[in-house]
Order: structure tokens, then sequence, then C-alpha cells
């Protein structure tokens, strides 16, 4: 579905990612991990298309995507932020990029509504400021926003980290339970250990650019650090 061929990215004489090479099965959850300045938002942004690689390719469906502009590679994206726009309300800031895309208006309705009932919003809600939203509503609207245009790739970059402990924990399933409903596959971005083992199919952990390892989660009665065979096997330790 998704393949990083010898991906490359540099800022001047800094190198961001040195190579990167790495594949993501159609459907699945697949979440980034590492600490913060590790290079995982900067693979998820070289996806989306705001970051132009300076070496490698990237292929979706078997097509190289790298030189394609970011909105004609079909996929979503929620920002850390949400980069909601505070001027509009709820509806608009859904629509907003199906009005770009030239939607009609009937159609443009049809799947607002749609999305929105989908994400738990309601009609109320749709009417509200943005302001008048819990951190948690503002995270669906910023969902939602992404859905509503369709993408065959959802990409998340640390989309709980604004919220309190107890509405991250809430959250984890809801956006689990979103991503299986729609049956899209979703790259996820977040430094939260906790977070990854409880929502992925699979996990990269990546440090200073690098992926380390790639694997599903090994649950075991007793703790213990990765052996050498877990790294071989491809198994993330749980």
């Amino acid at each position: 579905m998704i393949r990083y061929e010898d991906i490359e990215v540099t800022y001047g004489d800094f190198v961001a990612i040195p190579q990167l090479n790495l594949q993501i099965e159609e459907g699945e959850f697949f979440t980034l991990l590492g600490p913060s300045g590790c290079g995982k938002t900067t693979a998820l942004r070289t996806l989306a298309g705001f970051v132009e690689p300076s070496a490698g390719d990237i292929y979706v469906d078997g097509k190289a995507v790298t030189r394609l502009p970011s909105d004609k590679r079909r996929v979503g994206m929620v920002f850390q932020n949400y980069a909601l726009f505070p001027s509009m309300d709820v509806w608009e800031n859904i629509a907003f990029g199906l009005k770009v895309r030239k939607v009609g208006k009937s159609e443009r309705e049809r799947l607002v509504r749609d999305v929105a009932h989908r994400v738990d919003l309601s009609e109320t809600q749709l009417e509200k400021n943005l302001a008048e939203l819990s951190g948690g509503q503002q995270q669906r609207v910023a969902i939602a926003r992404a859905l509503v245009l369709q993408p065959k790739i959802l990409l998340l970059d640390e989309p709980l980290s604004n919220l309190d402990a107890k509405l991250r924990h809430q959250l984890r399933g809801q956006l689990k339970g979103l991503q299986a409903e729609f049956g899209i596959t979703t790259v996820y971005v977040t430094h939260d250990q906790d977070e990854a083992l409880t929502m992925s199919d699979r996990i990269a952990v990546f440090n200073t650019g690098r992926v380390e390892q790639v694997g599903t989660l090994r649950r075991s009665t007793t703790p213990r650090p990765p052996s050498s065979s877990a790294r071989s096997s491809g198994t993330a330790p749980g």
C-alpha cells in the first residue's frame, strides 16, 4: 500500500532522515513511535507531500507519489493543534475541503452530515463555533474534516497530545474504532509508548531519523527488554 524507498530528507547540512525504507499494508493502523526530534513527523509530512525528500521515492498502491502535490495524493491529515478555522463554525470547517473541490451544495450537505454522524458530532454541535467545543469535540471535527474528503490514507500527527490524560485514554479507543469502521489505512505519530501499544497493528520505532525496529505487540507476563531474536523477527516488545 505505502512504501518508503531509500527516502532521505535534509535541511541544509542537517540530515533529518538519512535513509528510510518502510512498508505499510492496506488497512493497517501503523504507528511511528519515538521522542521529539527523531524524524517521525518528518516522515509523516513527507508522505503527505508537505516535505520534499532530497533522495528516494514514496509509493502508494505501486505508484510513485514523490513529486505529486499534497492535494493529489488522496491523504487526509489531522495536525497536533487540529489547524481548524476559528472564524468558521463546525459545519463550515468540515465542509471546507469539499467547497475547495467545488462539490455541489446538496452533495456537501449529505457528506458532512454522514461523516459528522459517524464521528459522533450532533446536529446541534454542527452549528456551534469552535470556542464552544471541548478539546475532544474539536479533535472529532478535525478528523471529520479529513475523512469527509474520502482519502485513501489518514495521517495523524500527535492528535491526543493537547488533551488531558483522562480524555486521551477515552479517545484512544474511539480513534481505533473509527479507523476500523472506515477501514482506512492510518499512519499515526506519537511519542507515547502506551498509546502506540494500545492502538497499533504495527509500530516502527524511530531514533535520530532511523527506524530501529518494526513489529507487532508481543504480550508477555514478565516484562523484559527486547532481545536479539525479537529484533530479527520484527516483533515489538510488549
